[in-house]
């Protein structure tokens, strides 16, 4: 059982909960180590959460460690393993996605090794980098040691229903409420690409802020949510989604039979909610243009100015 994190607003609501969390363990006859933390800070998985300030941050050996495989690369451009990249690029996608707000869709040339290197199976080959290719692999491991994740507060504003088919894509706006229907002719194995493609286009038409996409498609939630996908096609879609600063503050998969916008997509489709709870999560990074942006870059210091790429004029803000 992996580890188990309580925030609670008091320390009251601390004991409380861990009273009861104490004894679900015991009654299940399961061990359990003792509790850290207890205060306004907490360190777990590398990563150092400060409650006051709603920071993340990598701690300290994360970032050692960081800098130790990058140095170990640059040291050995001429051939470097792959097991070393992974290693590397392990890292710093968990600090992309857990504290950095780093979308990886700007780093196609990273992307795109990683992607060939695990498609052909070669675990313990090595390689030589480009010049491009090690300038990103430096960019990224310079900006993920200093870009510091900000909760949102507050809830967001109204659902954007989207869903693709083989022929058709469509999206309902619950806000105002607004609805489209596009047709196409896609593979079934592109389906997720469609799925980006309707959200981007429902972002670009109904102009909502602080919005919720809705969509029965993992892979496209889960690619919002990262900032970066295993299709070099849907980064590119990302890469425009976020830089016209039209991406949803938060993401919700919900099952296909509750789909609102299912129907828009087939002939022979129905709706019937299946009275559920679906779980809102969100984007693990910052887009440009929103209004924490702001007050994270007074109060945290998040480098958001710097290039999107290592090579482009491209910049946050």
């Amino acid at each position: 059982i992996d580890n188990f994190i309580l925030l609670t607003n008091s320390k009251e609501d601390d004991c409380r909960l861990r009273a009861a969390f104490d004894l679900v363990v015991s009654q299940l006859n399961l061990q359990m180590k003792g509790w850290e933390g207890g205060g306004t800070q907490l360190q777990v998985l590398g990563i150092v959460f400060d409650l006051q300030r709603k920071t993340a941050v990598p701690s300290p050996d994360t970032l050692a460690n960081l800098d130790k495989l990058t140095s170990s690369m640059r040291s050995q451009c001429d051939a470097i393993l792959n097991r070393t990249f992974f290693a590397w690029f392990g890292l710093v996608s968990w600090m992309s996605y857990s504290t950095a707000n780093l979308p990886l869709c700007f780093a196609p040339r990273v992307m795109e090794h990683i992607r060939s290197a695990c498609f052909h199976q070669q675990w313990d080959e090595s390689f030589r980098p480009s010049a491009s290719l090690l300038n990103e692999i430096t960019w990224i491991s310079r900006e993920v040691s200093t870009r510091h994740r900000t909760v949102r507060d507050g809830r967001g504003g109204p659902t954007i229903w989207t869903d693709a088919s083989t022929i058709a894509f469509g999206a309902y706006c619950e806000g105002l409420p607004m609805a489209f229907r596009a047709r196409a002719d896609c593979l079934p194995s592109k389906i997720f690409l469609l799925e980006l493609i309707a959200g981007f286009v429902a972002a670009c038409i109904f102009q909502q802020n602080a919005w919720i996409w809705s969509t029965d498609n993992a892979a496209a939630a889960h690619a919002v949510l990262k900032g970066h996908s295993s299709s070099s096609v849907a980064d590119h879609i990302l890469r425009i989604w976020i830089l016209l600063e039209l991406t949803p503050h938060w993401v919700t998969r919900v099952p296909s039979a509750c789909q609102i916008a299912d129907p828009l997509t087939r002939s022979d489709s129905g709706f019937t909610p299946c009275g559920g709870t679906h779980i809102a999560s969100q984007p693990r990074w910052i887009a440009p243009g929103e209004e924490e942006r702001g007050r994270a870059d007074s109060v945290h210091g998040c480098a958001h100015h710097q290039p999107l790429t290592p090579d482009s004029g491209n910049r946050y803000g």
